[in-house]
This record gives structure tokens, C-alpha cells and sequence, in this order.
């Protein structure tokens, strides 16, 4: 039995033996590594960190592997291209999260398109964004005609998504 199998890593299971005919009884540790299944990206080609300032997906794959650490590797796929390397990517070795680093989508003060949406209905305007930002990160946004300042997430290049 092992009541700790639920995560991965080094386990020691306790298997009991029993022999009611010679009447034997006793436990055996085993010691395994459980692993979990587990997708990642890996790239193409060989990537160069200081002549590469922009990735795109043509240059990644994805790969099922087996470890012991899932949450160590990079695997958002689609926003890879919202990212730039801290180092050399090598062809075929697995992106470790500490492998890339967050490109700025948004610099501050500049006009941003912002699209709001409600319930299937989508509207688009542009403003001024107050302040910079990576993907998913939530900005303070003003109005190119009043001073209300509204907040909204980065979702692309120069755009921000305001759910209301």
C-alpha cells in the first residue's frame, strides 16, 4: 500500500506477503520513482539568445515525456510568441519555465486598442495605456477623450481585454 502515490516522485511501497498454508506473514519495501505523463515544448532548432528577440511557434514542437517534475517545464504553446529566451534553446532538449522570460506587450503611454466584451457582444475603441505589461497582466487604462481610467488584461501586442 502507499498512501502517499497520489504525487510523483521516490516512494516506498510496503508489499505484505501472506501464506495461510505455511502460515507466513510479513512485509517487503520496495522503493520506486512514480512518474507522471506529461506534455512539453520543445524547439526545432537550435535558438539563439542574443540574435533572437522574438519566437514563433513554427520553430516549437510539443513532446510527451515522463518526470517527476511536470510543473518545471514551460507548456503554454500559444503563447510562446509572448516570450524571449534567457538563453540558448537547444534543438530537442525540453523549455523549462526559467528558460524564457515575459516580453513587455504594452510600454506605457501608448495608444492601445481595447476591445470590451459582454456576454457575446464585442465592442473596440483605442486608449492610453498608463502603464506597461506582460501577457495576462492587468493595466490601468485612460481614455483618449475623458480622464476615467479603466483596467484591463493584456491578451496581444497592443491590446487589452476589459470584461465588464
Amino acid at each position: 500500500s502507499c498512501e502517499d502515490c497520489i504525487s510523483p516522485g521516490k516512494k516506498t511501497i510496503l508489499v505484505k506477503v501472506k501464506n495461510f498454508e505455511k502460515n507466513v506473514n510479513y512485509s517487503v519495501p520496495i522503493k520506486l520513482i512514480l512518474l507522471t505523463r506529461s506534455q512539453i515544448i520543445i524547439p526545432k532548432k537550435n535558438i539563439d539568445y542574443f540574435n533572437n528577440k522574438k519566437l514563433f511557434k513554427s520553430d516549437f514542437s510539443k513532446k510527451w515525456i515522463e518526470t517527476t517534475f511536470p510543473g518545471k517545464y514551460f507548456k503554454s504553446f500559444d503563447k510562446i510568441i509572448y516570450f524571449k529566451p534567457t538563453k540558448t534553446l537547444k534543438k530537442g532538449a525540453p523549455i523549462l519555465k526559467r528558460d524564457l522570460i515575459p516580453i513587455k506587450l504594452v510600454r506605457p503611454f501608448t495608444p492601445v486598442k481595447i476591445i470590451l466584451s459582454n456576454k457575446g457582444i464585442k465592442l473596440s475603441g483605442i486608449a492610453i495605456a498608463k502603464k506597461g505589461g506582460h501577457y495576462g497582466e492587468v493595466i490601468p487604462l485612460k481614455n483618449k477623450k475623458g480622464k476615467r481610467v479603466i483596467f484591463g488584461k493584456i491578451i496581444d501586442f497592443n491590446k487589452v481585454n476589459i470584461e465588464i
